[in-house]
């Protein structure tokens, strides 16, 4: 019953607490209007002192929850600003604030200062930092912050706290809320950069840069978290990679707008390549130099880029995290390729780059070795190239049945390692395309003829499971279209494929010819009556 009856108490404090701030952030003109006029100011004076108290207790105790202390730090600044405006006696309160100083209170009022003075010593508690950082940079304008060196001193401090905090810190739920703010932190830096009008002093310009000793701390926050236990700190050291890369645009030239005639840059993307690729955040962090340099960027530096991710696809724990990245890198190879050339020109270099490692991986590796290229890889491929299933299919036929893929020495069709062969690869980059409503309708001939009938039937009887039921028979019973009639060939080719595989011995094997089989069963029922009109 404690627990509940505390809980219900949080709550209330928390609601108590957004409501009196909701009132402040409506009423601002109308108190700032009556603290300049004095009219009733003693009055006001009293009910805002009484208030800040409220804050200041909340902040400074560590029996309310983070929560409640997070929003309380929110209220203080939010007072402080509607009582002092937006000027820099605002920043330089809440500098003194943040260094725990009485230095920066000259000109606030006297009340402030004295409430202020329990937040003035070295023996708060860490949290009243992070917390009264949060409310600086969610309750400070800082697209509009008035330039000037208390403004700029207020802008690198936040960080340098947050940091100092950072290596003291120990639980999850905190470093949750370092990170978070951290990012906000740099989407305040990038609001003031980009703010109109907004000039700063060459040694914020520097410290905002890359290279710099703040950046460098930076860096080093985002590698030891973005390997967290908790998604969401991962997830802001991903942002705030991205906009740490961001401000070094906005502090630099566009002279060196080019990756490749920028230092920190080029150092930058060499360390994260040289780095292990069991580290998923590296695979984050590659994403963002992709988002911001294009793809042509990584390719220029490591053109065995896409081999080596397709490589890491069989590792069910870095499947995601490959696949992401590789989707990242050819969608934007696309769009640069197409940017600058024409479809025909730059549709086989983007073939001969993500398209022929991906078939080399299906015809060579072994079939469990490729699940995950199947599930996360080859459908977005499809869906962001449809035209390359022509390329695919034309590559494959090419091949004897039994070959390990494109540029491999000769020997066969299905390969006696266990992996699937040219025949089984073609196989499985039809069925996803028929699946993703790629490949042509069968109302257009097999698949708008793109294989012969002659190579379906060899697949049928393929001596491997894998490429005989679930990826041929798959090909031939699933449809992204509920609606799509059986042809004549599907048929010829079910009755193909039935004599010699109703007998498997393999449970596996039965079991999932007979749930395509149903798929098929249903399909005749909802063409049946369709079928008939037309007959």
């Amino acid at each position: 019953g404690r627990h509940v009856a505390q809980a219900q108490l949080m709550r209330s404090c928390l609601a108590a607490v957004k409501a009196s701030m909701l009132v402040i952030q409506r009423a601002q003109e109308t108190i700032s209007a009556a603290l300049q006029a004095g009219r009733s100011s003693c009055k006001l004076e009293e009910t805002f002192s009484n208030l800040l108290s409220c804050y200041i207790h909340i902040l400074t105790d560590e029996e309310f929850i983070q929560c409640v202390q997070s929003t309380a730090g929110m209220a203080v600044v939010l007072l402080i600003r509607a009582v002092m405006g937006c000027g820099d006696e605002v920043a330089s309160v809440v500098c003194g604030l943040l260094h725990a100083s009485a230095q920066g209170f000259d000109l606030a009022p006297r009340w402030v200062k004295q409430r202020c003075e329990s937040l003035s010593t070295k023996t708060r508690p860490l949290g009243v930092s992070l917390y009264l950082c949060h409310g600086a940079l969610a309750m400070l304008s800082w697209k509009a912050a008035p330039a000037g060196p208390l403004w700029e001193q207020l802008l690198l401090l936040v960080p340098n706290v947050l940091l100092d905090l950072d290596i003291t810190i120990k639980e999850s739920s905190t470093a949750m809320v370092v990170a978070r703010v951290l990012t906000l932190w740099s989407t305040a830096a990038l609001d003031c950069l980009q703010g109109k009008g907004q000039s700063f002093s060459p040694g914020v310009l520097q410290s905002l840069s890359g290279g710099s000793e703040l950046q460098r701390r930076l860096l080093e926050h985002i590698y030891s978290h973005w390997e967290h236990p908790l998604d969401g700190v991962r997830h802001q050291a991903r942002s705030l990679f991205r906009n740490l890369l961001l401000l070094h645009q906005c502090t630099n030239a566009p002279s060196i707008s080019d990756p490749n005639h920028d230092p920190y840059v080029s150092e930058l993307t060499q360390s994260l390549l040289r780095l292990e690729w069991h580290m998923r955040g590296k695979y984050g962090s590659l994403g963002c130099l992709v988002e911001l340099y294009g793809a042509g960027y990584l390719l220029d530096i490591q053109p065995k880029l896409p081999s080596c991710l397709l490589g890491l696809m069989g590792d069910q724990s870095l499947a995601p995290y490959a696949s992401d990245l590789l989707e990242r890198l050819f969608v934007s190879h696309k769009e640069q390729l197409a940017s600058v050339m024409t479809t025909e020109d730059w549709m086989p270099c983007w073939n001969q780059t993500w398209v022929t490692p991906l078939l080399q991986v299906l015809c060579r590796a072994n079939m469990d070795q490729t699940t995950y290229i199947l599930d996360y890889f080859l459908p977005k491929l499809l869906r962001c190239s449809p035209s390359s299933l022509a390329h695919m299919v034309q590559i494959l036929q090419q091949m004897p049945p039994y070959s390990k893929g494109p540029s491999s020495p000769p020997p066969s069709f299905f390969s006696a390692s266990g992996s699937r062969g040219a025949l089984g690869a073609l196989m499985t980059c039809l069925r996803a395309a028929r699946a993703q409503g790629v490949a042509p309708s069968s109302e257009k001939g097999l698949w708008g003829e793109l294989v012969p009938l002659s190579l379906l039937q060899q697949a049928l009887v393929h001596k491997h499971d894998q490429v005989s039921v679930m990826d041929a028979l798959g090909l031939v019973c699933e449809s992204h279209r509920s609606t799509e009639t059986l042809t004549t060939e599907e048929m010829d080719l079910l009755r193909h494929f039935l004599p010699p595989n109703l007998n498997s011995q393999s449970p596996g094997v039965r079991q999932q010819t007979v749930s395509l089989l149903k798929k098929v069963s249903f399909v005749l029922c909802v063409s049946a009556p369709m079928m008939l009109k037309l007959s």
